[in-house]
Formats: structure tokens, sequence, C-alpha cells
């Protein structure tokens, strides 16, 4: 009763306030993120390596069992799974659920540096063991299917550039391509020039090895400081590949590997298949940021991959939009929308049949405040409107 009291006595103290309810309920729903899903964290992480070409028991004798020996001795750990598949090792920590967030944040960097401890990794890993956390932020919430009647090497040259692009936009955390296969150089030899130059097949190959390399070399202390040295010798460009030399004698003769064999730049070998209207395509998937709104994101995408269309239309290049998960999120809030509007004219129709007609409005228009109210409450917790 006070309460009420206290604000029949004092009426531009419950307008001001009323009128900043609305303000801000206004303002959190504008700025409030949207989501399909919360995020949630599963207190796992994913060591993925590949190793090309390698059989799944080659993967697991000296991949997969040399991380796992680094990890189990640490703390904080429920259990490890892992799994040793041709070309690829997959290894799941799970975190101990009782430990607290820091404990489980530090248990996760002892993860990576015990990863980063583990030696004799073979060489031909494709690239360093990654770690992430897997968190249900992780789907993708818009996949770009760039497809056209185009040579796939300019499809993949607009793939590259549309990628860099998408990950230019603020609420983007990056952009997986599917479909996409990496350049590689062929180098077929012909026996007959081989055995003209008396050069064997195992010399080439080594050569090609020892050439084509991206070594740290250690670091060059100055009195300006340290400088990390790296050895970068990997080849680019078929020219340079082709002009490579593999034996030369003192009156300046060379041999290079065009004279044994030929050089083809190209694409490697396609093992899955992707079509897009029945055209070969190329797949972006869309992974957007935790603090991003996937309203936003997926416009904003749009928007820049239609431009980037725009841009080239001489090229024949199509785009279409697939898995756009902030449709259902759209459609969510429309159906929120129109029951909060359903909702209060119903009420409102129930109040006059009842109260008077001043009394009835004055009911009504206490339920937006109250919505208005609670949206600003979840504004300032961090909170986000998703599906559920």
């Amino acid at each position: 009763m006070k309460i009420v009291q206290f604000c029949l006595k004092n009426p531009l103290v419950l307008n001001l306030l009323t009128a900043l309810i609305i303000f801000m309920g206004i303002y959190q729903t504008i700025a409030m993120n949207k989501e399909a899903f919360p995020a949630i964290n599963f207190d796992v992480v994913a060591i993925r390596t590949i190793y090309p070409g390698a059989t799944p028991k080659e993967v697991e004798l000296y991949v997969t069992d040399l991380i796992e020996d680094e990890i189990r001795s640490l703390d904080g750990l429920e259990k490890v799974t892992s799994a040793s598949i041709e070309g690829m090792s997959s290894i799941l920590v799970y975190l101990d659920p009782d430990r607290s967030e820091d404990d489980k944040i530090k248990t996760t960097n002892n993860i990576q540096r015990a990863v980063d401890r583990v030696q004799d990794l073979p060489d031909e890993l494709l690239n360093p063991p990654t770690i992430r956390d897997v968190n249900s932020g992780d789907m993708p919430v818009l996949e770009v299917a760039l497809t056209g009647d185009i040579p796939y090497k300019d499809l993949h040259r607009h793939a590259d550039a549309i990628k860099d692009l998408l990950e230019e936009i603020d609420d983007v955390q990056d952009v997986i391509l599917t479909g996409y296969r990496d350049k590689e150089f062929w180098v077929e030899v012909k026996p007959r020039q081989l055995n003209r130059y008396s050069v064997g097949l195992d010399f080439v190959m080594g050569r090609l090895a020892s050439r084509n390399v991206n070594l740290p070399g250690g670091v060059l202390k100055t009195d300006k400081g340290d400088s990390l040295v790296r050895t970068v010798g990997e080849f680019s460009t078929k020219e340079a590949l082709e002009d490579m030399i593999l034996r030369s004698n003192d009156a300046g003769i060379a041999i290079r590997l065009k004279d044994v064999a030929d050089v083809k730049q190209t694409f490697e070998e396609e093992r899955t298949m992707f079509r897009t209207n029945q055209k070969p395509s190329i797949n972006l998937l869309v992974n957007k940021k935790a603090s991003g709104d996937i309203i936003t994101a997926v416009d904003e995408v749009k928007v820049v991959t239609d431009d980037y269309l725009k841009r080239h239309s001489d090229a024949a290049l199509e785009a279409a939009y697939i898995n756009d998960i902030s449709f259902f999120v759209r459609n969510r809030l429309e159906v929120l929308l129109n029951n909060s509007i359903v909702g209060i004219i119903l009420v409102l129709i129930a109040l006059l049949l009842f109260l008077s007609r001043g009394i009835a409005m004055v009911t009504a228009v206490g339920m937006p405040i109250a919505f208005l109210a609670t949206l600003a409450v979840m504004g300032y917790m961090d909170m986000t409107i998703n599906l559920i």
C-alpha cells in the first residue's frame, strides 16, 4: 500500500519512471542480439590433425597416440576419446564439469601447451594440430553456394575473394570453404629423359622435398632485439618449379626439372562433389561471432555477396543462400510480435466488458510496460532473444 500511496502522491515521479522503463525497454530490444539458440559451452575441447595420405593405423600410431600420451596426465579432465581415420586424427577432451569456469579455462590452456610440446609428429602434416572449444555457437548461420558456367579455376578465384570480403564483416567470425580444392603441382617425369641425364626418380623426389620447404630458422640476436628467422622456399608458380636446378657442373651446365619432367598446375583430387542447381559449386559456411547479431550478420553477408556479383556480372557467377538460420529467428520474432498485439487487444476487450473504460485502458497499458521492463533487464544481463 505504501508504494501505491507514494505513486498517487507523486504522479510526476511515476510518469518519469514509466517513461524511463519504456525508453530502456525499446533501446534494449533494438540493441539486444538475436540468436537461433543461446550460446552453450559443452566443456569439450576438440583436437584435429590432418595427415594427408596416411592410413588409419599410421594416423593412430604417429599422431593420435603421441597427443593422447601428452594430455592424459593433465589435471581437470573427465575423459579423452579419439578417432583415427584415413588422413585425419580427431581427439575429444571432456573437461571435469564440477570445476569452476576459471579452472576450465586453465585446463584448456594446459591442453594447448601440452599439444605444443608433442615431439616427433610427422613432417607431412598439413598444419599443426588445431584446438578449439566445442560450443553451440560453432553452427554456421548461413551457407553461400557459389556456382556458375565458368571454369573451376575462376570459381576458385572468386570464392577466395568473397571469403576475404565476408571475413571483414564485424559480426562474422570466420568463413569455411567446402567443395574447395587446394592448388597443387603435378610433376610427371619422363623415363627416357631420366636415362638420358642419368638422373634417378628418388633423386628428383629428394630435390623437390629439400627445395620446397617452409621451416623455422631460429632467432637472430641483434642490438635492437631478437628477430625470428624463417626459411621460406615453397614454390608458388609453375615456372619457378620448372626452373628448379636438379644438378649442375663446374662449366655452368645445369639440368632443370623441366628437362626431365612435365609440370602442370592443377587442383587436388575431388573427393566430395558439391553441386548447386546441377552445377559445380564451392560453398562458404559463415560462422557468426558470439557477440554478433544473427540477423545483422546474415543481411550483411548477403549485401556483400550481391555487391560482388554485380561488380563481376560478366563472369556468369551465381550465388544461392541455403541453410539460412536467421529465417527461423525472423519467423519467431514475427510470431512473438503478432501474439503480443493480439493478446493486448483481447485483454483490453475483456477488461472493457467488466470495468470502466478509463480503468481498462490504464490496465491494458501496463502490459507492454511490463514486457519492456523485462526486456530492459534481459539486455543489461547480456541475455539474447532466441528461439528458446
